[in-house]
Formats: C-alpha cells, sequence, structure tokens
C-alpha cells in the first residue's frame, strides 16, 4: 500500500478537495490527445554556416524531439 492510500482522504477531506487514487487528468489528457493529435513542424537551417558540428547538434537535438 502506498502513502497515498493512507493518508490521501483524511488530506482531502481536511481541504475539502476530492480523493481519487489514480491520475484522472492523465488519463483525461491520453483520451483527448488520441481524439485531437498534435502536430508539429520543424524548419532546420542547413545554411553554410550549420556545416560540422552545428549541423550534427542540430540533427541529435531534432532526433531526439521526434522521439
Amino acid at each position: 500500500m502506498i502513502a497515498w492510500d493512507l493518508a490521501g482522504q483524511t488530506f482531502c477531506d481536511k481541504y475539502n478537495m476530492k480523493f481519487v487514487k489514480a491520475n484522472v487528468v492523465e488519463q483525461q489528457k491520453q483520451i483527448v490527445s488520441k481524439a485531437n493529435p498534435t502536430h508539429y513542424i520543424f524548419a532546420l537551417d542547413e545554411s553554410g554556416s550549420m556545416i560540422g558540428d552545428k549541423w550534427n547538434q542540430l540533427m541529435l537535438a531534432f532526433t531526439e524531439a521526434i522521439n
């Protein structure tokens, strides 16, 4: 049993809050995100000033962002 199961109801009663065991907000966000997917647009600078390490760092950051 986790601490929230033990103290959650008492804490919520004290501060007039609704006691829940699951993160309902996160579950709702997942439902909404499936219904309304988010689209991203990336503009990558491939000019001469990006040659070498700058380009490699940009590609690493871009790859991390899409993963």
